[in-house]
């Protein structure tokens, strides 16, 4: 009988210094690279901060000139004067403050020179300034005699300031370079040590454990063999040593006896069956690639027609834009536009149309077209600036586009949506909606319900020649108006599964219209979500707030601002 050789003491040569090895360089090697991250993470926040407190000097500093410049041009009013004076001074104090601090810190040593050559201009453009002011004063509120004192000064103390924030950035994207070769550096020479005891490690797999795992695998190989293809060549594997190895040969011997007969049935099946599955889900894996790059790239297209949000701080005292498709696209659109090359004119659309998804997105892009030809139009002045009369060119051509004449036409596409005319020099709105409402907050902070018409747009069931009517509204002091699809008033409480409706929109706008419409838009985010919870999304929301001051300027003032 040939002795018992056993495999597990070998194995023990093995699993000793293995587990050394593993318990010491991997931690160490972790505990290296997390601190040397967290020091280049440390350095980088501390200049970080001296980079932000240069770009709070600039933001000052605009705030200042922007002060500065509507001084003069609103300045005749005893009023704006002492409101602009005292804006133009806490300006200064805010920046001088930021640049001692600066002062202070280590870091900035490097720009120190520069930002105090900085400072002096400034307190020289500030004596030049305030007897510019005395000029304006004296003189008659001559804007642009005063203005001749410190014309060409505050840009080039502007491009100071940013010329030190861009050498900061460069000054830290190469402190920060740096300090990553080194690491990376230091982490070869480690790989290389910890490379050099896994080889030492591994000459002891290989003596005490790789040539049993060679037995065990030619044993498998064999199995495998015979198991897919060659079944009829089956035979017992011949054991080769008395060990374990050996033991584990005559287990397999009995079992593979008992399971090669019924491989012999199954396996035809199981080629047959894995054949299909393979044919299936290629044709779903091609299918879900055509639908998901049909999906983006629809997105890209539906984000090129919507107008960009920084039209709003342009055109209105302050606003919100809120548009969340129910998809990657969706049927809800809006668009602003000014009219006639007069930014005291606008024209806002709250549109929403047929469909979510693709189908929606696809009846947006007609409706772009469409919106194209009107801006045109009135641009020419070939049309009056009626939203009325905008909403029945919308009927007309949608229904000629898509043949929607009657109740048997292929197609029923069209959509609900409110029109909004502003003329900020003329204190006037105008508002015609097709089944949506204007929410409206007159000069006293009273919530007005501005009805619409009880017609759709385009679809078969409205007239051709369907005539909207539209509100007029004049104010002279400050409104705020809300737009808003019926995805907001239909969003679904995961509790009760009631809608949201109209009653909470108009609680929700009262409570919260004195705040900031940056605030708001979080706030009315935060409501609607808390509200649905986990219950599916079921349209997609368009939401706009804006907040229009009527242009009171005179007409010098208008001139010298132009």
């Amino acid at each position: 009988m040939k002795k018992y050789n056993s495999i597990k003491k070998t194995s023990l040569k093995v699993i000793i210094p293995l587990t050394v090895v593993l318990f010491f360089s991997f931690p160490g090697l972790i505990y290296y690279v997390s601190g040397s991250f967290s020091s280049i993470k440390k350095n980088t926040a501390e200049i970080l901060v001296v980079k932000q407190r240069m770009e709070s000097i600039y933001i000052d500093y605009s705030k200042q000139a922007k002060n500065r410049k509507n001084l003069f041009i609103r300045g005749f009013i005893k009023k704006d004067l002492d409101k602009y004076s005292k804006e133009i001074e806490k300006s200064s104090e805010q920046i001088y403050k930021e640049m001692d601090i600066l002062f202070k810190d280590p870091l900035f040593n490097k720009y120190t020179l520069a930002l105090h050559k900085i400072k002096q201009s400034h307190i020289f453009l500030m004596q030049k300034y305030y007897k510019s002011v005395d000029v304006y004063v004296y003189d008659n509120f001559d804007y642009l005699n005063a203005d001749k004192l410190t014309r060409g000064h505050g840009k080039e103390i502007g491009q100071n300031i940013l010329d030190i924030i861009n050498l900061i950035q460069s000054d830290l994207t190469k402190k920060t370079e740096d300090k990553y070769s080194d690491l990376t550096n230091k982490l070869l020479y480690l790989s290389l040590i910890i490379l050099l005891g896994y080889s030492i490690v591994m000459f002891y797999i290989i003596r005490g454990i790789l040539n049993p795992l060679t037995r065990i695998s030619k044993l498998s190989s064999y199995l495998s063999y015979i198991n897919t293809n060659h079944l009829e060549d089956y035979k017992e594997y011949e054991k080769d040593k008395n060990d374990e190895i050996g033991d584990l040969i005559t287990t397999f011997n009995k079992f593979s006896n008992t399971i090669v007969d019924y491989n012999k049935n199954l396996q035809s099946k199981i080629l047959q069956r894995t054949a299909e599955l393979d044919y299936a889900n290629e044709q779903l894996l091609r299918i879900n690639k055509n639908l998901t790059d049909a999906m983006n790239y629809s997105s890209l297209l539906q984000d090129a027609i919507r107008p960009h949000k920084a039209l709003l701080p342009i055109l209105y005292a302050d606003g919100f834009l809120t548009w969340k498709p129910k998809s990657k696209v969706g049927g809800d659109i809006y668009f602003i536009d000014v009219l006639r090359k007069d930014e005291n004119k606008s024209l806002v659309m709250c549109i929403d149309c047929t469909g979510h998804s693709i189908s929606g997105a696809f009846v947006t892009m007609i409706v772009k077209s469409i919106q194209h030809e009107l801006i045109n139009k009135l641009n020419a002045r070939e049309m009056e600036i009626s939203p009325g009369k905008i909403l029945g060119y919308f009927n007309r051509r949608i229904k000629d586009i898509l043949q929607q004449y009657n109740n048997t036409s292929k197609s029923n596409a069209g959509f609900d949506g409110g029109i909004l005319y502003i003329d900020k020099k003329a204190g006037l709105l105008k508002y015609a909606g097709a089944m949506m409402n204007l929410i409206m907050l007159d000069e006293k902070n009273c919530v007005k319900w501005i009805s619409s018409n009880r017609y759709s747009v385009g679809y078969p069931s409205c007239k051709y020649d369907y005539e909207y009517e539209e509100t007029l509204i004049t104010f002279e002091k400050d409104v705020k108006v809300y737009l808003a699809t019926d995805g907001v008033v239909d969003t679904i409480s995961e509790k009760k599964e009631l809608r949201f409706g109209k009653k909470r929109l108009l609680e929700m706008i009262s409570e919260n219209h004195h705040k900031t419409f940056k605030d708001q838009k979080n706030i009315y985010t935060s409501i609607l979500d808390a509200y649905r919870g986990n219950y599916e999304v079921v349209d997609d929301i368009c939401f706009i707030g804006l907040e229009i001051k009527k242009n009171v300027l005179k007409e010098a003032g208008e001139k010298n601002n132009e």
